[in-house]
């Protein structure tokens, strides 16, 4: 959970739950999207925390770190990419995984348990999504070719470096079942997986 830098109401988080509780419902806050698992994990904090805050969904994370830098926002969820791009401009509350690690990722930032939170939810780790797509109807043969160089790419410890530099803690995990499933049903002049 973030705040803007010069936020003064919010040393850590502790102060934004008794505040939250002393004035239920005036915080505004955006995980970007909702329905998304940060929505849910700041939905559990909150729950837990026994605290109210009006959602504001963005369908693009960077509009919402706009509006919490211009004060329309009190709070945020964000992954380590968009902290990791902000983060002169964003002071981190709580880190949102149960994760000892996952403080590392926003610079050394307490993690809600820190704070006598449980998440209820275990193995949690802060990250982003990154797609490649190429169009449908791309040879296999070049898909093949395309996998293999970004394999290849990743497996490198000079690029794993550069995305952790960048704040994307990358996982080695390429298309699941689903993922290939959800590519077959694509219609023809949309992109796969």
């Amino acid at each position: 959970m973030v705040v803007r830098k010069n936020e003064e109401r919010f040393t850590d988080f502790p102060p934004l739950v008794s505040y939250a509780k002393e004035n239920p419902g005036e915080l505004r806050y955006s995980p970007g999207s909702t329905d998304t698992l940060p929505h849910m994990v700041v939905a559990r904090v909150m729950q837990m925390s026994d605290v109210i805050a009006q959602v504001a969904p963005y369908p693009e994370i960077d509009n919402a770190v706009k509006g919490l830098r211009g004060g329309v926002l009190d709070f945020m969820v964000i992954n380590p990419g968009v902290y990791t791009t902000n983060k002169e401009d964003l002071k981190v509350l709580a880190v949102l995984s149960d994760l000892e690690r996952s403080s590392e990722t926003y610079d050394g930032a307490p993690r809600v348990q820190n704070f006598g939170i449980e998440l209820g939810m275990k193995g949690l780790a802060p990250m982003g999504w990154n797609w490649w797509l190429v169009r449908k109807e791309t040879p296999e043969d070049v898909v093949a070719k395309l996998r293999e160089a970004m394999g290849n790419a990743l497996a490198r410890k000079d690029v794993q470096q550069r995305l952790l530099d960048m704040g994307e803690r990358h996982y080695m995990r390429g298309p699941g079942p689903a993922t290939k499933r959800q590519a077959s049903k694509l219609s023809s002049d949309s992109p796969k997986t």
